[in-house]
């Protein structure tokens, strides 16, 4: 029973009824009082003047409290301690690989979200809270243009080490079938299902803001600009200027649950060029072996 009232379904449903029982009282409204605002003269009086003149205003706010309700209930991870795990788990992959240095080093797990939850993400994070920060960058249009499907499925950040810190980030990639839905590199990681390893060109000096295309750049940056939207798997000169960090490697991995079947990509990236990531087999055995202990972590029931 104790389990019962701490489901979030359960009261998801308590909601649901409630709320569904309070529109049907409404549709069934008429001029005269009805139970329970017959009995008295001021009862009558509420009902008269606040409650049925304004039955289809507290109808559309009742089912909009219902939609929020179900989503928050439904939607919403519930377990912000097992996310807590998960993020002191990739502050210890960070420590042990680098010594903590996480303004080089990030790393970051991605999570497979189904396309209405990524929409109302999206439409919420990119075109309301960070729309101050996208006009400064010029790329606004972009993400009116490329609002997600909410028949297809997304890689959103679950969890995340080293900066920028995953807090406020619009950040999405398709979860990709096909070549041609493969929007990044957790994408790519995710259509291949397999680790791997990019190195990518510095381009850090090149001032990607005042550019409005690829085309305004000088021929030598437009090369070097090119070549690392092909290695990085960016479709759209865009996309690569939403990006808060550039970085000079990525290695990535699929993740599995407790099944065996991919739920998300974990993926290390960094910023410095000097970095000879893909050289040390060590280092990438090491972190097939720290992805693993991750999904030990997360089957964990908290």
């Amino acid at each position: 029973m104790l389990t019962l009232l701490r489901s979030r379904k359960f009261w998801a449903s308590v909601f649901s009824a409630l709320l569904t029982l309070a529109l049907w009282y409404l549709q069934m409204l008429t001029p005269s009082p009805i139970w329970p605002f017959s009995d008295k003269e001021v009862s009558c009086t509420v009902y008269k003047e606040l409650i049925f003149p304004y039955k289809v205003e507290i109808g559309i706010f009742i089912a909009v409290v219902l939609l929020l309700t179900n989503f928050a209930l439904n939607w919403v991870p519930p377990n912000r301690k097992k996310k807590k795990l998960i993020k002191c788990v990739l502050k210890e992959i960070l420590f042990q690989l680098f010594g903590g240095d996480t303004y080089h080093n990030r790393i970051t797990l991605f999570q497979q979200k189904n396309g209405f939850e990524t929409l109302f993400v999206y439409i919420w994070k990119c075109l309301i809270v960070n729309l101050r920060h996208h006009m400064k960058k010029q790329c606004v249009w972009y993400y009116i243009k490329n609002i997600p499907s909410p028949f297809k499925k997304y890689l959103h950040i679950y969890a995340r080490e080293g900066q920028p810190y995953s807090k406020g980030t619009s950040t999405i990639f398709t979860a990709a079938c096909t070549d041609k839905e493969v929007d990044g590199f957790a994408s790519l990681i995710w259509l291949r299902q397999s680790p791997l390893h990019v190195k990518l060109p510095d381009i850090s000096n090149i001032d990607l803001k005042n550019a409005k295309r690829i085309e305004d750049l000088s021929k030598n940056n437009q090369t070097i600009v090119k070549k690392y939207m092909r290695f990085g798997k960016i479709t759209d000169f865009n996309k690569l200027k939403t990006l808060h960090r550039l970085s000079t490697n990525l290695w990535g991995t699929p993740v599995l649950d407790e099944n065996q079947e991919m739920c998300g990509v974990l993926v290390f990236d960094d910023n410095n060029p000097n970095q000879t990531f893909g050289a040390n087999n060590d280092l990438n055995e090491r972190l097939i072996g720290y992805t693993r202990i991750l999904e030990k972590t997360s089957a964990i029931k908290l």
